[in-house]
C-alpha cells in the first residue's frame, strides 16, 4: 500500500512515501510462502536493520541472506557417516566435505577439509571457533578458517594457497602441526609458523579460533588467530593481498591423524564490527581505557558505554528502583556491538562470607535488564550489583 501523500488515502503499489510496507492478501490458500525483503539502489555499508511482522501464521524460521552475516554451530552428533550434504545443527547451513570427514568429528589417518558457505561483508567481525584433539602420527595437521573455494581431494597440494582448496584466491586460517607449530596463512603466500604460539597441544582438547574483521571498504582486512582465547600472532594481522570478497567458505581441514584425534563444536559467529572503541572516538573519549572514569563520575567508561550514557558529563547514579524492581536500561551502541555481557548479582553482605552470586533477571532484553528484589523474612539488607564484562 501507498499514497501519495501522508493525509491521502492508501492505494496498492510500490511504497515511497514512509518506511512501512504491507503485504496483504485477501483469501490466501494454503501452502507455503516465502518472504523475501529486498531493496532498490545502494545501502550504506552493505547493511539495513529491518522489522518484518506475520499475522495470520508463525512463521517457522526467518533465513537471513549472507550479506548480514552467517551463524553457524554443529555439535558433530552424527553416526560416523559422511558429513558431505548434511545439515548444521543450527543456521540452516549444508556441508560441502570430502568423504572421509565424517558427521561425528571423528578424524582419519586420511585428508580431509569441510566448508559452509559464507559470503562475508564488511564493517563485521566473523569468529570461526573450533574444539580439537590432535592426536599425532608424525606427519598431521589440523586447520580452520575462512577459504575461497569448496575442498579438493588433494589438500595442501601448494603453500601459497588455502589448504582446503589449493586455491590462491583469498583466505584466511591457521593448523595446528606436529612439531607443536602453529602455521597461520594470510592471503596468497606461504604461511607464518608461530613458534611461540606453539605448545603441548597435542592429545588434549583445546579451542582454535579465526577472527576476521572486515571494518573499512572491503579492500582490506584483519585476521586474529587464537588458541584457548589467545592470540598466537600477538593480535590481529592484516591482509591487504585479496579483498573481502575473496572468502566465500568457512570450515576446517585435517591430515593424517592418529585415532583418538576429533573435532567439535564448530560454529561461526557474526556482529557489527563497531566496539567500546569506535563508541568512545565518537563520543569525544577517543583512546580513554574501557576502566578509565572520563567524567571522574565514579562510573568507568565501559559502564558508561554499556547503558548508552554521556562519559564526558558526569551522570548520577545509574539505574532505579520502583515497586522492589531494579531496572537499568541498555545503550543501544553497546547491544547491538555485542561487546559486553550484562548479568545480575547478589549477595548479603557484599561478598565478605556470602560469596556474590549470579541470579536470574526478570527481565533481560535488548533494551533493558530488570531483577525483582527478594523479601527474605527476617532478612533486613540484601546486596544487588549489576555486572557489565568486556566480551573479546
Amino acid at each position: 500500500w501507498t499514497s501519495s501523500t501522508i493525509g491521502s488515502a492508501a492505494v496498492s503499489g510500490v511504497n515511497t512515501v514512509d518506511n512501512t510496507e504491507q503485504v496483504y492478501l485477501a483469501a490466501p490458500i494454503a501452502g507455503e510462502y516465502i518472504i523475501t525483503v529486498n531493496y532498490t539502489a545502494t545501502l550504506t555499508g552493505g547493511l539495513q536493520g529491518f522489522s518484518l511482522i506475520v499475522s495470520g501464521e508463525t512463521a517457522p524460521w526467518v533465513n537471513e541472506p549472507n550479506s548480514t552475516g552467517d551463524n553457524y554451530t554443529e555439535n558433530f552428533d552424527g553416526t560416523g557417516a559422511p558429513l558431505n550434504g548434511k545439515p548444521t545443527t543450527t543456521g540452516g547451513g549444508t556441508w560441502i566435505a570430502n568423504s572421509i570427514v565424517t558427521d561425528n568429528g571423528d578424524c582419519t589417518t586420511s585428508a580431509g577439509s569441510a566448508v559452509l558457505p559464507v559470503d562475508p561483508v564488511p564493517n563485521r567481525i566473523y569468529t570461526v571457533s573450533m574444539d580439537f584433539n590432535h592426536v599425532s602420527t608424525g606427519a598431521s595437521w589440523t586447520g580452520l578458517g575462512f577459504c575461497s573455494a569448496p575442498p579438493t581431494s588433494a589438500l595442501g597440494g601448494s603453500n601459497n594457497s588455502d589448504r582446503f582448496s589449493n586455491n590462491p584466491t583469498g583466505y584466511a586460517w591457521m593448523l595446528y602441526n606436529d612439531s607443536q607449530q602453529i602455521v597461520t596463512y594470510e592471503g596468497p603466500k606461504a604461511g607464518t609458523t608461530n613458534n611461540g604460539g606453539g605448545g603441548p597441544y597435542a592429545n588434549s582438547i583445546h579451542t582454535m579460533s579465526v577472527v576476521l574483521d572486515t571494518t573499512g571498504d572491503g579492500s582490506t582486512f584483519t585476521a586474529n588467530y587464537q588458541i584457548d582465547g589467545t592470540s598466537i600472532t600477538g593480535g590481529p594481522q592484516l591482509i591487504d593481498a585479496v579483498t573481502v570478497a575473496g572468502i566465500n567458505y568457512v570450515g576446517f581441514s585435517q591430515t593424517t591423524l592418529s585415532s583418538g584425534s576429533k573435532v567439535d563444536n564448530f560454529s561461526l559467529t557474526s556482529r557489527p564490527a563497531g566496539t567500546y572503541g569506535t563508541w568512545a572516538t565518537a563520543n569525544g573519549i577517543a583512546g580513554e581505557p574501557a576502566a578509565g572514569d572520563f567524567d571522574n563520575d565514579g562510573l568507568a567508561n565501559l559502564v558508561e558505554y554499556a547503558l548508552g550514557l554521556n562519559p564526558i558529563t558526569a551522570t548520577p547514579s545509574p539505574g532505579s528502583v520502583d515497586g522492589g524492581i531494579l531496572s537499568f536500561n541498555k545503550g543501544a551502541a553497546a547491544v547491538s556491538n555485542g561487546d559486553v555481557t550484562f548479568t545480575i548479582e547478589r549477595s548479603d553482605d557484599l561478598g565478605v562470607t556470602d560469596p556474590w552470586t549470579e541470579v536470574n533477571p526478570l527481565v533481560n532484553d535488548t533494551s533493558k535488564i530488570f531483577y525483582q528484589l527478594p523479601s527474605v523474612p527476617g532478612q533486613t539488607t540484601v546486596f544487588t550489583r549489576l555486572k557489565i564484562v568486556q566480551t573479546p
